[in-house]
């Protein structure tokens, strides 16, 4: 179901991208794009951005009750991002810096009985950006605070793990539909590890998403 649910909303996000590229075809006369450039301008200001996103280590399976399948699971690098923030333009030049903050949040319920996942972590991410037409490209950083996955099993007391605060990188590009929205894709990097002295054990969190910005 996610992987369909993410599916979707990348087949969306590249027909925007399709859409935006044809209205910014080469005109008959002088072969440059056609478009307003007022709808495009490099500016400061403040952005939401919400995004999808999966990927990294199985956390945990969620199983149907009576045939012992696997319905769903819960990974390390999913699945719904909602920050807010600003996007800086440096001067006259090309280049912007974004600094957000917000929530990373995995929340799954299986519906064939009552177990619950639940994998969440605050993040602030600062991503420089250069800046061209209507696309942007940026290489940047994420931090994950407090990161904390939790699962509680049909009729059995609940299990917890709590992961060190983590450090990781994310590569990302978008392009705008007006001076206010646009769609993007990113891929990030990130290892959590767990929160304990004697054994240290890594968790992949590595994922492909994709968002949608709203800027003003």
């Amino acid at each position: 179901m996610r992987h369909l649910l993410l599916a979707t909303a990348l087949g969306l996000t590249g027909l925007t991208f399709a859409a935006n590229s044809q209205a910014a075809s080469p005109g008959p006369s002088t072969g440059r794009p056609v478009k307003e450039d007022s709808l495009f301008q490099h500016r400061s200001q403040f952005v939401i951005n919400f995004g999808i996103q999966n990927g990294g280590d199985e956390l945990i399976p969620l199983l149907d009750a009576d045939t012992g399948e696997q319905v769903d699971n819960s990974r390390a690098g999913g699945f719904t991002r909602l920050t807010i923030g600003g996007d800086i333009a440096l001067g006259d030049s090309d280049f912007s810096v974004e600094v957000t903050g917000g929530m990373l949040y995995d929340g799954l319920t299986s519906n064939l009985n009552e177990s619950k996942s639940k994998f969440e972590r605050k993040v602030l991410e600062l991503i420089p950006f250069w800046n061209w037409d209507r696309h942007r490209f940026g290489i940047g950083a994420t931090a994950h605070l407090e990161p904390s996955w939790s699962f509680k099993p049909d009729s059995q007391p609940s299990i917890s793990t709590e992961y060190k605060d983590a450090v990781g990188a994310i590569l990302q590009y978008d392009i705008r539909y007006d001076q206010n929205i646009s769609v993007g894709a990113r891929y990030t990097y990130i290892v959590y590890e767990e929160d304990v002295d004697v054994v240290t054990e890594e968790v992949d969190g590595q994922s492909f998403g994709v968002h949608v910005t709203y800027a003003f």
